[in-house]
């Protein structure tokens, strides 16, 4: 597209001045203009040509690479919800939440352990978190800030579940510690920034100052134009 638009751009441009008479003018030098504007995105943040039109580059890519990601983020929640209600209308009464969940974990690790990586098993992957946020009304022993601090993945995966469920103020600060200094791939990342706005907003919007700084330099590690990223710049910029 960038390389038909350059290419027209630069047509007309010559068309233009293809007469010895016709010098080049405001109008021959807009079209060049427009001819570099997709190479220069990345790099120009507006460019206002003749007449005062003017050409917001860098926020239109953002909007349009915002707007994808609330989209994608928007389906994994629909998912969840489907695949939670699925799960509570099919519980079996009198087995132990608490080794359900456990097992859930486990599950978790098997999939990310054996399934290449695709669609089929992020699906999977999300699969377990319905289950798993279906579950956490029901749990008794459930340790949420000893889950956090785990390095086994579906134990932190159990805990992330049941906060976005079960959303606890108190456990703030141990969210954010697991999110910026123990979570380690993008599927878990999710769910615990997913789980950390619902935290967020049950305490009222508020993030104190040091557990946002140390947000807003995570956030510089993550690639822009991602679900994570967008996750956390809503919690970010909604205070």
């Amino acid at each position: 597209m960038r390389v038909i638009v350059t290419v027209a751009a630069c047509t007309i441009a010559l068309a233009h001045i293809v007469r010895p008479a016709i010098n080049i003018d405001a109008v021959t030098s807009a079209f060049l203009v427009l001819a570099l504007l997709p190479w220069l995105a990345p790099l120009v943040k507006s460019v206002e040509l003749p007449g005062g039109f003017k050409v917001q580059l860098q926020e239109i890519k953002a909007q349009a690479i915002e707007a994808k990601n609330a989209a994608y983020s928007a389906t994994r929640q629909a998912e969840v919800v489907l695949v939670a209600a699925t799960a509570t209308d099919s519980q079996q009464k009198g087995g132990d939440p608490d080794d359900a969940l456990a097992n859930l974990a486990a599950e978790y690790d098997h999939i990310r352990e054996s399934e290449p990586h695709g669609p089929k098993r992020t699906a999977a992957m999300t699969g377990v978190v319905g289950r798993m946020i279906a579950l956490a009304p029901k749990l008794k022993r459930f340790d949420v800030l000893d889950a956090l601090r785990q390095h086994h993945r579906g134990k932190r995966l159990a805990a992330y579940a049941y906060l976005y469920a079960k959303p606890d103020p108190s456990a703030l600060d141990a969210l954010v510690h697991a999110i910026t200094g123990i979570e380690d791939n993008s599927f878990s990342q999710y769910w615990a920034l997913r789980s950390l706005g619902a935290v967020v907003a049950t305490a009222g919007g508020h993030l104190p100052a040091p557990l946002r700084a140390r947000l807003e330099h995570f956030e510089q590690s993550l690639d822009q134009g991602t679900d994570r990223s967008y996750e956390l710049g809503k919690i970010l910029r909604a205070e």
